[in-house]
């Protein structure tokens, strides 16, 4: 009885299913660079608002600049203010957690003395997470907008979080600021302190 010899794998690259293992890498890189592509969509739009951010903040430490007269048109805060609100867009929204465009934004409506502007950057920066300089930048705002009892809350929390904040404030604010920092040291010792000195609530009282 004659033998029959298996059936061998053409010289072409065909496999006995079919699939040509030039193909399947294909198929496979093509995958590989989706992936690759969904990957870095992000980091685009990511690198776009770090940019706006840089531009925005550039500009604002040149409109501060001592001697700077040039900088100092309105029309520079509000380029400011438009590129970190677009800067939030991607930083605040897109990558939850980064305030910086939002306290910057706040900042440039604070110099143009718009406290209820900063008021609300300030407290969508706050929603993100707190920090002692939000809650500094809080108190200037209340302050600008008449508020002295609420700025002078939010500033007290904020050198509660940060003690060392109470140095960088003029002279006239450092004397009561730690005496009332002291006070609520001695109640929070003897357990008459429950919580930490709250902010005030953002219900548009300013």
């Amino acid at each position: 009885m004659k033998r029959t010899k298996p059936d061998r794998i053409k010289s072409d690259g065909i496999k006995p299913d079919g699939i040509k293992p030039t193909g399947a890498r294909g198929i496979g890189a093509a995958i590989i660079g989706l992936a690759l592509l969904a990957a870095l969509v992000p980091e685009f739009y990511h690198y776009r608002a770090e940019r706006r951010l840089y531009r925005a903040s550039a500009l604002f430490r040149s409109f501060i600049a001592e001697g700077n007269a040039a900088a100092r048109e309105p029309a520079t805060l509000d380029a400011v203010a438009a590129l970190a609100t677009q800067a939030a867009v991607n930083l605040a929204d897109d990558f939850a957690g980064d305030s910086r465009p939002l306290i910057l934004a706040g900042s440039a409506r604070l110099l143009q003395r718009r406290p209820g502007d900063a008021l609300a950057f300030y407290r969508r920066a706050l929603d993100l997470g707190e920090r002692a300089e939000i809650d500094l930048n809080l108190g200037r705002a209340y302050e600008l907008a008449g508020n002295q009892v609420a700025a002078s809350a939010a500033v007290l929390r904020a050198v509660w979080i940060s003690p060392a904040l109470v140095a960088a404030l003029p002279q006239q604010v450092q004397t009561p600021l730690e005496a009332a920092l002291a006070e609520n040291i001695r109640r929070l010792l003897g357990h008459h302190l429950s919580a930490p000195p709250p902010l005030p609530p953002g219900d548009g009282s300013d």
